[in-house]
C-alpha cells in the first residue's frame, strides 16, 4: 500500500501548479512589447510634431459648445415645462357627480 501511495504522490509532483497566465498588459506595455516586436521593421517616430492637434481633438468642450448651446437647451426646457403646464391644466378637472 505504501508504493502505491509513493506513486500517487511522485505522479501529483511531476505536475506542478503552473504559475497564473499572464495578466492583460496595460496600454503602456503593449505599446513597449510591439515596440520590441517592430524594431527595425517599421519606423515609429517617439514624436510626430502634431501632438497639438490630437490635445485639440480630445478636448470636446468646443464640439460641445457648438451642438447645444446653452440657449438652446433653456429654449427646449422652457418647451417641455410649458407643454406639460398645458395638457395638465385642462386634464385636472373635478367634477361634482354626486347633485
Amino acid at each position: 500500500m505504501l508504493s502505491n501511495q509513493s506513486c500517487v504522490n511522485s505522479a501529483n509532483k511531476s505536475k506542478e501548479i503552473q504559475p497564473r497566465e499572464k495578466e492583460e498588459e496595460t496600454g503602456p506595455e503593449r505599446l513597449n512589447r510591439l515596440r520590441s516586436e517592430m524594431a527595425g521593421k517599421v519606423w515609429i517616430p517617439e514624436i510626430w510634431g502634431q501632438e497639438g492637434l490630437l490635445k485639440e481633438w480630445s478636448d470636446c468642450t468646443a464640439f460641445d459648445r457648438s451642438m447645444a448651446p446653452d440657449r438652446l437647451l433653456l429654449s427646449a426646457r422652457r418647451a417641455l415645462v410649458a407643454e406639460y403646464l398645458r395638457t395638465n391644466s385642462t386634464d385636472l378637472r373635478i367634477e361634482n357627480r354626486c347633485s
